[in-house]
């Protein structure tokens, strides 16, 4: 075979490679590598190189090579003609796109740069040829041969050949990214489209002709309440209420018809629970190119609500023209009488062209325009909210009566009007004024009571003042009201009473009071100036209350509140206000402070595999211990179930250490409980005050950080807190960060814990209860959300969402006919305190149309404590609109008994801590009866929460408790399992 005949079958052998390559290859990196790697391995060719000009250079850039590639080492080639680099086969090229052919490589002119070189490698000959891309200059191939003469015309051709079936491959390539650009647009475009259609806040469907379904969003499933399969058996009439068919049809048919182009119709919906909605339909159609339609669109809104609005607007005009009181609207500028109700002129006698002549004055005798302006003052200023008084109104014929007036003001479309609301009280005046006079014959109270004329001569005693007093009634009666001064310890304390009374018609207050024998006792003291309708004194009441029996069990029920049962240490409740004063004895000293918190190691454990007498002898020994270990200027805590805190006065961190090591050793110490040894340990954390934190909590907060770390870092540890240490502080803020989020976003959900009436056992009602299952820190507890939520000041925020989902939860359930009549909802402080709270109830509950009675709204005793007058006010409010009020954990706090006699509450709930230690400790069980009783006598319902076990059940209800709540008798339930929940536990 000759030397071009070898080449030959080589390049064929190389071009069939390269072929082959090109139909499976899939990658265009590989492309034109394995054009270079062909050439030489199968082509017989010295060198094979593949390259184009840099970006923004006149330099070749390599982009693939094989074979002898060391020649390429340093070389630099242009495709500037003006360059001796440039005037090459490569720059020639690429600059005119034609092969270019050296045959005798060091014979040739064009070389020189490269002649050496050439030399050195052993090249004989070279040929370089265009590689084009979409019909533009892409690349060069230049390939070298040892001998000379190696391209004659064949190897030439095959070489082009070559170089266009790569050019065929990258023009490929581009088609296939393309063709891949636009499936992926139209993908894209499909997904706006549906994401548009299916996150859509109206419903939105599409219909063939005949009014089959070929398409609805989940909006449209969620108002007609039909799942997809049962909507595909379905046509457009089908859901249409009957008395709308005729409407809907001709609408259709008019649209179908090409009468008109679209239409917009208000219509009636039969869903699929049966319920009727009202909907507003927006249809168009669509067409084909030849103008036939090929099917019809729609969206479909629910406009129930705003039926209702509009209805319950109607009902309200007629229930206000039909109401026996009256109602006005007059201008805040002029007075000038806007409207008039059909009351008003029935009771006033005028025309209603009459009184939109006149103003308030002139129908009120006791004002002139100065005093009645000066009167709405306030409101006008916005300092307050609604005016309500008493006065006089006069009819045409001069005739007057008593009434009660409420004035607000309201601004709508810029215009500022007072609407006020009168009520006719002249009943109410005379019954009061028949209670005023049968109260002077009240004998029979459990209060002492003292009756006086309006020149302050007592007129009446009733035995129980005698009997309080030791005062005989022949020597009080006629004498002064002011000498029973003497029973107070100090004289100057009624005067002051007195001194107040001249403001108001009622003061009262707590005083220590003397009997007659020198027995002292404490006394609620309240007087009351009884008057008339003009205001005239006709006497005074002093009432004493004795509250020796009530403050003993107060005093009981706030060491229970404090104390822990157990151990006799004080308790996590207790723990703020002790270690406030013994950090502020510290700070005014100058001296260092030292707060140690004990996790005993092991606890748990032990507590399960020997039972609970054998954890409680433990926990009662290593209070013991700690107590023995506490120095002069300390005060030692039981916090939690295996959780200790140590406040040391007087300790500086090397102090703290050798302490907390002593609190190791003691409790590492053996324990003998019975016949059982138990050998622990403990974890400490160290907080120092004031360079940790300056106030009890921070302190804390700061110690039970440092008690993590040691127990992360294993058992028998003691950690000092480090700043460092902000796990819980990054969790807090990822909390508060996506709270407000959640709320607006449905994250959050409610759950319901079963309430049963004692001693029947009837389910007749539940509490609701927060949840939130974070996305990725799980279970957030519910007051954990609420620290949060008052945190970021979103509390209001979220205490009306659960407002809003708890009335319509029961509005649900009330229409499927369950048979509740109590769902208590928490609120916290701020929530309660705000002035809203009653009128966002109120529009709540009128407007989803549910029993206020049904509703009751558990606060804390922290909140009753408070601020006694504005929460014995929103008390008042809220029992006024029907609404229940419970107070929650009742003895956990400061508990008082003279609050709940003030607030009208109607359940108080004793709290679970209560509960878990009825079956053990008389002395709790003697609490709960107490509370009971006194909740008996106020007229008050009492629920027991964490109730567990059969047996205190059992003892509640001999106790008389009337209501119940626990895993005993329910967990708390999804809204969804509630009826169910009814069905299987209507009595339990």
């Amino acid at each position: 075979m000759t030397d071009s005949s070898e080449r030959m079958s080589h390049l064929y052998h190389a071009l069939s490679e390269v072929n082959q390559a090109i139909v499976r290859m899939d990658d265009e990196s590989l492309l034109l590598p394995l054009l270079c790697r062909v050439a030489v391995e199968f082509g017989g060719l010295k060198l094979a190189w593949i390259g184009r000009p840099e970006s923004g250079s006149s330099d070749f850039e390599v982009l693939a090579s094989s074979g002898a590639t060391e020649y390429m080492e340093g070389l630099r080639i242009s495709t500037d003609p003006d360059e001796p680099t440039g005037r090459g086969p490569a720059g020639q090229t690429w600059r005119e796109g034609t092969v270019v052919i050296v045959n005798d490589f060091l014979g040739a002119d064009l070389l020189g740069p490269w002649k050496q070189r050439a030399i050195l490698h052993g090249i004989g000959s070279s040929a370089c040829f265009p590689i084009e891309r979409a019909g533009e200059r892409f690349a060069i191939l230049n390939v070298y041969h040892e001998e000379p003469f190696a391209f004659d015309p064949l190897v030439i051709r095959l070489l082009v050949e070559m170089t266009r079936d790569v050019t065929f491959a990258l023009d490929n390539f581009d088609r296939q990214k393309m063709v891949f650009a636009t499936q992926n647009a139209l993908a894209a475009r499909e997904r706006h489209f549906r994401g548009y259609f299916e996150n859509a806040t109206i419903g939105l469907v599409s219909l063939d002709n005949s009014g089959a379904w070929t398409e609805a969003n989940q909006r449209f499933l969620e108002i007609v309440r039909y799942d997809e399969t049962e909507l595909a058996g379905l046509s457009w009439w089908s859901i249409v209420h009957p008395d709308d068919q005729q409407e809907s049809r001709a609408a259709v048919n008019s649209l179908l018809s090409g009468e008109v182009e679209n239409f917009s119709i208000d219509a009636r919906y039969v869903r699929g629970d049966g319920e009727t909605i009202y909907v507003h339909i927006n249809a168009g159609v669509v067409k084909d190119d030849q103008g036939s339609v090929v099917h019809m669109v729609a969206a479909i809104d629910d406009i129930s609500g705003s039926v209702r609005d509009r209805n319950r607007l109607l009902l309200l005009g007629e229930a206000l023209n039909n109401s026996h009181n009256e109602f006005y609207l007059f201008d805040a500028e002029t007075l000038k009488f806007d409207w008039v109700s059909a009351g008003s002129i029935r009771n006033l006698g005028y025309s209603e062209e009459e009184l939109l002549e006149l103003t308030p004055i002139d129908i009120k005798p006791l004002f002139d325009r100065e005093r009645f302006e000066t009167l709405l003052g306030p409101l006008k200023r916005h300092e307050v909210d609604r005016l309500v008084f008493e006065t006089e109104h006069e009819r045409k014929d001069g005739s007057r009566y008593p009434v009660e007036v409420h004035i607000q003001l309201s601004t709508v479309h810029k215009l500022r009007r007072f609407i006020a609301v009168i009520l006719d009280i002249t009943e109410r005046k005379m019954m009061v004024e028949r209670l005023e006079s049968a109260a002077r014959l009240f004998t029979e109270s459990r209060d002492g009571i003292v009756l006086a004329d309006g020149r302050f001569r007592i007129t009446a005693v009733n035995e129980t003042f005698t009997a309080m007093t030791g005062l005989g009634e022949a020597g009080l009666i006629g004498d002064d009201l002011g000498q029973l001064a003497m029973l107070l310890e100090s004289a100057p304390e009624f005067e002051a009473l007195w001194k107040e009374l001249s403001g108001t018609s009622a003061v009262e207050g707590e005083f220590s009071l003397r009997k007659t024998d020198g027995t002292v006792f404490e006394g609620h003291v309240t007087l009351v100036s009884i008057g008339t309708g003009n205001r005239s004194q006709i006497g005074y009441a002093l009432i004493v209350e004795d509250l020796t029996e009530s403050k003993a069990l107060e005093n009981q029920l706030r060491q229970a509140g404090t104390m822990d049962s157990l151990t006799r240490l004080r308790n996590r409740v207790a723990f703020h206000g002790v270690a406030t004063e013994l950090l502020a004895e510290a700070s005014v000293t100058a001296q260092t402070a030292a707060l140690i918190l004990i996790d005993v190691d092991g606890f748990r454990s032990i507590n399960e595999s020997r039972g609970s007498l054998v954890g409680d002898g433990v926990l009662v020994e290593v209070a013991a211990r700690l107590a023995r270990l506490q120095g002069v200027d300390a005060a030692s805590f039981r916090l939690g179930a295996d959780e200790f805190a140590l406040l040391q006065l007087q300790a500086e961190p090397s102090e703290a250490i050798a302490l907390a090591r002593g609190i190791i050793d003691l409790i590492a110490e053996p324990i003998s409980v019975g016949h059982d040894d138990v050998v622990l340990g403990a974890s400490v954390g160290v907080a120092i005050f004031p360079q940790d934190g300056d106030d009890s909590e921070t302190l804390l907060t700061h110690a039970n950080n440092a008690l993590v770390a040691s127990q992360r870092a294993g058992r028998g540890r003691i950690s000092f807190f480090d700043p460092g240490f902000n796990e819980s502080y990054l969790r807090q803020l990822e909390v508060q960060r996506s709270l407000l989020g959640a709320i607006r976003s449905g994250e959050l959900e409610m759950a319901y814990q079963a309430i049963i009436k004692l001693p029947e056992r009837s389910v007749i009602g539940f509490e609701a209860l927060l949840r939130w299952n974070h996305r990725s820190l799980g279970a957030i507890p519910p007051l954990e959300v609420i620290d949060a939520a008052e945190e970021t000041g979103c509390i209001l925020e979220l205490g009306d969402w659960v407002i809003s989902k708890v009335i319509e939860d029961l509005c649900e359930w009330l229409q499927m006919g369950l048979p509740i009549t109590r769902l208590a909802i928490n609120v916290s402080a701020s929530q309660f305190m705000d002035g809203l709270l009653v009128a966002k109830l109120s529009e709540r509950i009128v407007s989803v149309g549910v029993p206020p009675e049904c509703i009751d709204l558990e606060i804390t005793e922290t909140i009753s404590m408070a601020n006694l007058p504005e929460v014995e006010n929103q008390v008042r409010l809220l029992r006024q609109l029907g609404v229940g009020v419970s107070i929650d954990d009742f003895g956990t706090g400061y508990s008082s008994l003279s609050y709940l006699r003030r607030f009208n509450v109607s359940n108080i709930k004793i709290d679970k801590s209560f509960i878990d230690e009825l079956t053990t400790n008389p002395e709790v069980l003697a609490i709960v009866d107490a509370i009971v009783r006194i909740a008996s006598a106020l007229g008050c319902d009492t629920t027991a929460e964490g109730v567990e076990t059969d047996e205190q059940l059992r003892l509640l209800e001999i106790a008389g408790c009337t209501h119940g709540q626990g895993y005993l008798i329910s967990k708390p339930i999804a809204k969804e399992l509630v009826p169910g929940f009814f069905d299987m536990h209507g009595r339990m």
